[in-house]
């Protein structure tokens, strides 16, 4: 199912000012009252300077693959808002669980406006995003997805069209960040992901955004370029995550 902007999931006025009054805002990571993150806590935020190629790891203009990069990506461009240290550790991990996670979209949304519209503006008009899907096992079990939550943020921040059906995770795998070593965390996605039916897809689409949370060893998200370039090889990829490790 293809979600705009407009149909994205947002709570209603009167359902926020009951989660308001039941959970009243606190930082996630000094626990002092007012915001879900407090201006001391925001000013400790530290936000990307550079980004990387997603080949070499190696400082690239806007997170764009260098064009002798002679290491293996998916992916035309990887682009992160934060470091993944701090104050953005306590709010992914609340991002993951009630009651929280949906108050902490508003914090999410800030930072996609923040990170992406004042400051250099990605060439990615006519891009379907895809979240990072979850096994329907752990959906089930979680309520929601956080890959997607953050999707639809920088969906409707780009006006872009995002599609989370579009990938599918086969099989349940252990967590990433239990395993220590690149070379685990690539078997332990591999052969985890494969892609829907194309009916997502429309004559305007010129390519995919991959999106998820966290990006460490980059392992799932190659993984899900990898699925996505082979029944698409006529289309760039790009992915983009909210933090990285």
């Amino acid at each position: 199912m293809i979600k705009t902007p407009g149909s994205h999931h947002v709570l209603t006025t009167m359902t926020q000012l009951c989660l308001d009054i039941l959970f009243p805002k606190r930082c996630v990571n000094c626990r002092s009252w007012g915001d879900y993150l407090c201006p001391d806590c925001l000013k400790d935020v530290d936000f990307l300077d550079k980004q990387f190629c997603p080949g070499c790891s190696e400082s690239s203009v806007l997170g764009y693959r260098h064009p002798d990069c002679r290491r293996r990506s998916y992916f035309r461009q990887l682009y992160s808002l934060c470091w993944y240290r701090g104050p953005i550790v306590q709010l992914t991990q609340q991002l993951k669980y009630p009651p929280y996670v949906f108050s902490l979209r508003e914090v999410i949304a800030r930072f996609i406006q923040h990170g992406l519209l004042e400051g250099e503006r990605m060439m990615w008009e006519q891009c379907l995003v895809v979240p990072v899907p979850l096994h329907k096992t752990k959906l089930r079990e979680r309520g929601f997805n956080q890959a997607e939550l953050i999707g639809i943020e920088f969906a409707a921040a780009l006006e872009l069209r995002l599609d989370a059906t579009c990938l599918k995770r086969i099989r349940i795998t252990r967590a990433q960040s239990g395993l220590e070593t690149k070379k685990q965390r690539r078997q332990n996605v591999r052969g985890v992901f494969q892609v829907n039916p194309a009916e997502y897809l429309t004559n305007a689409t010129q390519g995919f955004v991959i999106v998820d949370d966290i990006y460490t060893s980059g392992s799932t998200l190659e993984e899900c370029g990898q699925v996505l370039q082979k029944k698409y090889p006529e289309y760039p990829i790009y992915a983009f995550t909210f933090a990285r490790g």
